[in-house]
């Protein structure tokens, strides 16, 4: 546990959470078996979206209350996404098959657009926003709009 940091950084309180494989690998398999792309008899199962919201806010539960047992506040949400993110973060996970570590994250990083052309990966802090403001919009009107085999939330 302690090879990579010390627990004078309160935040490695949490590391074995954070870099527990079983949990990890759920939530891999979980995206698996609810991918975004795919036939339609895959992509569209019902109530993927509740499961999808649910897995994801039990992960959160239980990490929250594993913060509290290790004298922790729970997790702050991140209201705006050009603020800085004040807890660094440096993960010891890696991808044997890929040859890659995953890189750490410094205290008071900001996000940003990626665009890596040989992963084909481009994300923006822009589509971001789009999503969050499409999904309040959606629980606010109480439905999603489906549009072709991908779901798009669209607004009026």
């Amino acid at each position: 546990m302690d090879y990579t940091a010390s627990n004078l950084e309160l935040e490695h309180r949490l590391a074995y959470f954070r870099e527990d494989l079983a949990i990890n690998l759920h939530h891999w398999h979980w995206h698996l078996i609810y991918p975004n792309t795919g036939p339609l008899a895959v992509v569209e199962k019902d109530r993927r979206g509740e499961l999808f919201y649910y897995m994801h806010q039990q992960i959160i539960a239980r990490y929250d209350f594993e913060r509290l047992c290790n004298k922790l506040p729970r997790v702050k949400r991140l209201q705006n996404f050009y603020d800085p993110i004040e807890e660094a973060y440096f993960p010891k996970l890696n991808s044997q098959v890929a040859s890659k570590n995953w890189a750490g994250r410094p205290s008071g990083t900001t996000l940003s657009d990626i665009n890596r052309e040989p992963e084909k990966l481009k994300f923006d802090i822009v589509e971001l926003q789009r999503w969050r403001d499409r999904i309040y919009e959606a629980i606010h009107r109480g439905k999603v709009d489906f549009v072709s085999r991908t779901f798009y939330f669209y607004s009026h």
